[in-house]
């Protein structure tokens, strides 16, 4: 019983050290509706902190995650960047396969020079990697669809080629720590 209770212990005390190392370095952002962890690396912008006026992307996302130290930014060109759009689907009876689709079509009608890289369904998201041509630039997307309370919540990475691969590493990071409540 007593080499029992010391392993419980000697347990507790690692779950709790690599819970602790995965937090140093880390901000997170918590809301009743999801939860983000970030590396604090990252500009976080929430919804309302800056003069969105004229800017629809800006008007809709829940949040925006910069990343200031990228190469493109670097170069003037275009800063690779996560948000989040919250999309009312209520009385829309979607099913994560249909919205995916769905999702997927509008992609190619509406981005030019688009292609999907990659789609694959999980138990509880969708993932979609796609690239197209915004702004005589390509730009690269990794997005993460949910659904729940008739709600769909989009999480979209979106960088030019060179930050899209140094960075992917760390934004499936920030995916995976993505909840929704």
């Amino acid at each position: 019983m007593r080499k029992y209770f010391i392993h419980i212990i000697l347990l507790s005390v690692l779950i709790s050290c690599q819970h602790q190392e995965k937090k140093e370095g880390w901000s997170s952002y918590n809301t009743p509706y999801y939860q983000i962890e970030y590396p604090d690396n990252f500009e976080f912008v929430k919804k309302g902190q800056h003069n969105e006026a004229g800017d629809k992307m800006l008007q809709q996302a829940e949040f925006f995650l910069y990343l200031n130290d990228s190469i493109s930014q670097l170069n003037n060109q275009f800063q690779a960047n996560l948000n989040l759009l919250i999309q009312d689907l209520k009385g829309l009876n979607y099913t994560l396969d249909e919205f995916a689709q769905m999702s997927e079509e509008q992609v190619v009608k509406l981005i030019q020079d688009s292609e999907i890289l990659e789609s694959v369904p999980f138990s509880t998201y969708h993932k979609i990697k796609y690239k197209g041509k915004l702004d005589d630039r390509i730009i690269y997307f990794h997005q993460h669809y949910q659904l729940k309370n008739e709600k769909a919540f989009i999480l979209t990475f979106s960088a030019l080629k060179e930050d899209f691969t140094t960075y992917q590493p760390i934004i499936e990071k920030i995916f995976e720590s993505f909840k929704v409540k």
